[in-house]
């Protein structure tokens, strides 16, 4: 093994899985996940990202190297709703949204006020804020 290969320049190529014809070609490497919308235009129209592979070719000239994103191409007019509803999201077996319990902050103690003065206080700010305890000291 000799040298890494190295390339000039990088591009996202999204493909279109039936027709093999190309529908964008973006500057940059972008790396959608499999299931992902890409609103296409001109027809305006959704695309279902099915597959993403880096190519590396090994060619004389300038070397690009291409991340290949395989789509299935929707039909003009053809777009995917962005909202899903609770049963479509129920049915794909995701749990329902619970929001998590509050953090309740345990009573602070106030410092003694004398001569109208308040006295500093050993509390610190995230017990008050309800945050987690100071770890214990070091034993001598």
């Amino acid at each position: 093994m000799g040298e890494p290969e190295r390339y000039d320049r990088i591009e996202t190529l999204v493909l279109d899985q039936l027709g093999h014809r190309p529908l964008a070609v973006l500057p940059g490497a972008l790396w959608p996940r499999v299931g992902d919308v890409i609103e296409l235009g001109n027809p305006q129209r959704d695309a279902v990202v099915i597959g993403v592979r880096l190519q590396l070719p090994q060619q004389d000239g300038e070397r690009v190297a291409t991340v290949v994103v395989l789509v299935q191409d929707g039909e003009p007019g053809e777009l995917i709703d962005r909202e899903p509803t609770v049963e479509s999201v129920l049915e794909a077996g995701a749990a329902p949204f619970e929001p998590p319990a509050p953090r309740l902050a345990l009573p602070v103690e106030r410092p003694a006020v004398t001569d109208g003065a308040a006295l500093p206080s050993a509390t610190r700010q995230s017990d008050e804020l309800g945050g987690p305890p100071d770890p214990p000291a070091p034993g001598p």
